[in-house]
Formats: C-alpha cells, structure tokens, sequence
C-alpha cells in the first residue's frame, strides 16, 4: 500500500471507545443502500409510462358516433311508443265519454210521423249476473206502438230478436235510426211487415251499404239494400237471405243479380 492510502484508510477506520464491563453494547443498524437497477427492471419502467394519446381515426370516429345515434333512436323510438300508447288510451276515454247514445239505451226517428224516442232505456240485465240481459217490457210496448202503421193506427208486437238487431246497429254507430216503415196492415200475407216481423231503416250520418253489411253478421235475418230509396230493410226469418233492390221509392221491385249469399252451416248426422 502506497502512504496516502494508508493515511486514509487510518483516517477513516473509527477510534475504539472503552466500555465499561456489564453494559450492553448497541448494535449498529442495517443501512439499506439502494442497488443499481437492471435491464429488465428500466424495460418495465418504460413500459408503465404513460404513452402519449394518438387521435383517432376518421373511420374509428364514424363508429363512435353511429353507435351514439343508434342509442339514441332506440331511446326516442321507446319513448315514441310510450307516447303513442298514451294517446291511444286518451283517445279511448274520450270516446267512451263523448257517446251520443248511452248503453243499453237507444234513440229512435220516425220519417212519415215524425216522432221520436230520446235514449230510450232498451235492455236490461241482471245485477247478479252481468251476461244474462233481455229486452224490456215497457221498452218493448214503446217500441211496438212506435213500430205502427202510421196510415191505420194498428200494431203488432215486435219480436224481441228484431228488437235486439236494431239496438246493436244503434250501438254499432252510436247514431239515432230513422225509422221509413215497420208494420203493414194492408200487405199481402207472406210479406214479413205484414207478421211485424220487418222494419225499414236509416242510420242517421251513415250510408245504407255499410249498414247493410254489417248487418250481415246477424244469424237468420233477411237483409236488402236499396240504393235508390236508401234504405235497409231487416227482418227476423228462419235462414238468411241477401239482395239489393235499385227501384225507387213506388216503383216495382228491380233485383240486382248475383248477390252473395251466406253459407248455411250442414247439420251433422247423429
């Protein structure tokens, strides 16, 4: 060793301090001196650091926002439905509260008298069981007299089945009928006006094709159609039978041909 190492190290090497015999001696305390860091460790390093953002794309930025505008009309297409249920069941409201006719009522014109029966209360029901309804007996009286001949003053009662047909049609519609004929004194025998069986009608605001055919929904009923008085003619009868009549009013009858007719269902043989 060269003079000045020695020095130095004699310089740096700590003086030995006398103890005193039975005292504990204090241990010096580990010093953790931080190692130089290696390759893998500075890789890591580098890793973990934040990379600088790139920008996006023009066609990456074309997704982002078609997704956005799909989000949004599923969300306006849900609120779209909700709205138009709300207005549907509005709508449904109103109309039940603006009916011209109430339930079970009905309202009736006379073309020739020109009387008329104002919500007449028609059918009846039992409080205890809701289906089981049936036509009034005042209702039925008011109807008959109303249902007269209008030339002889004479009537005959109204089968309830009738009855029933025209107050479906008023409901149907929710319009008064105008009533042009129902009983005929002075009619042939087999004509159905003559059995009051029959009754020629209008509904007030409707043509007579549409009446016409939604009457044809009815089970047993003789229906006609005339265009040119315009009217519809129903009555109660043991099989349906349709036409359609272009003669004017006091003219002789002109059936049309061809008129469809309804399927009568084949009774099964026991």
């Amino acid at each position: 060793m060269t003079p000045t190492l020695l020095s130095l190290v004699l310089l740096w090497a700590p003086v030995p301090v006398p103890v005193p015999v039975g005292v504990p001696v204090p241990l010096p305390m580990p010093v953790s001196v931080p190692l130089p860091a290696t390759s893998t460790q500075t890789a890591e390093a580098t890793k973990t650091k934040a990379k600088p953002k790139k920008k996006p794309s023009k066609a990456n930025k074309k997704k982002r926002t078609t997704s956005k505008k799909r989000k949004k009309k599923r969300t306006t297409s849900k609120k779209k439905k909700k709205r138009t249920k709300k207005k549907r069941a509005k709508k449904k409201r109103a109309k039940k509260k603006r009916r011209k006719i109430k339930r079970f009522h009905m309202t009736l014109n006379h073309a020739n008298t020109k009387e008329r029966l104002r919500n007449l209360w028609v059918i009846r029901r039992d409080p205890k069981n809701k289906n089981k309804q049936w036509v009034g007996k005042r209702a039925r009286k008011r109807i008959t007299h109303f249902l007269r001949d209008w030339r002889t003053g004479r009537s005959k009662y109204v089968p309830e089945r009738l009855i029933w047909y025209l107050y479906l049609v008023a409901q149907h519609f929710d319009a008064p009928l105008e009533i042009v004929s129902g009983y005929r004194h002075k009619e042939r025998k087999s004509s159905r006006h003559k059995q009051g069986r029959a009754v020629d009608f209008r509904v007030v605001g409707v043509s007579p094709k549409t009446v016409w055919k939604y009457c044809k929904r009815f089970d047993n009923v003789g229906l006609g159609w005339y265009p040119n008085s315009r009217f519809v003619h129903i009555d109660v009868r043991k099989r349906s039978h349709y036409w359609v009549d272009d003669s004017g009013p006091g003219e002789a009858s002109d059936y049309r041909k061809g008129v469809a007719q309804r399927r009568q269902k084949k009774k099964r043989k026991k």
